[in-house]
């Protein structure tokens, strides 16, 4: 079985930001290439460079994306028996990063319901050293008042 080559070129151009002639802000170019062995690896990497694009709030240019599979973009190939199969892994790298999302967002939910244990697991242990705090000055309290009761009736006997 022939082994893939997954080549990925994330390209993105200078930006620039502008209003009535000011300079708002500006974003640097960025260019990035990886090789992968495996479509889980290259649909991973295609996810994680269009959460930066979405998450970028001083970039003024998203990432233009080119995938090679074996130094092939989805339309160069000569043979057709090829091409074929070249369409086929890119219908599965695209498949594969809609279910690379749906785990990033299953990840990310699991980690706030993570996080909402932690924080009612922090809120309880606060009550329950508060009420432990409590009981000992009860149980303070209690003592300091045998110790006068002893103090009084040793006093008056």
């Amino acid at each position: 079985m022939k082994t893939d080559i997954f080549t990925l070129i994330a390209y993105r151009p200078n930006g620039i930001d502008t209003c009535r002639g000011c300079l708002m802000g500006q974003s640097d170019s960025d260019l990035e290439i990886n090789s992968y062995t495996n479509i889980e690896s290259i649909a991973k990497a295609i996810f994680k460079y269009k959460e930066i694009d979405k998450k970028s709030e001083r970039e003024y240019c998203d990432y233009d994306l080119t995938i090679l599979i074996n130094g092939h973009d989805r339309y160069s190939c000569k043979d057709d028996d090829e091409q074929e199969r070249i369409d086929n892994i890119f219908d599965e790298i695209y498949n594969y990063e809609e279910i690379v999302k749906q785990k990033e967002k299953e990840r990310l939910d699991e980690e706030a319901k993570q996080l909402a244990i932690l924080k009612e697991n922090e809120r309880l242990e606060s009550i329950r050293l508060k009420a432990e705090k409590a009981e000992r000055e009860r149980l303070a309290k209690i003592e300091s008042d045998r110790q006068l009761y002893e103090e009084l009736k040793k006093r008056f006997e």
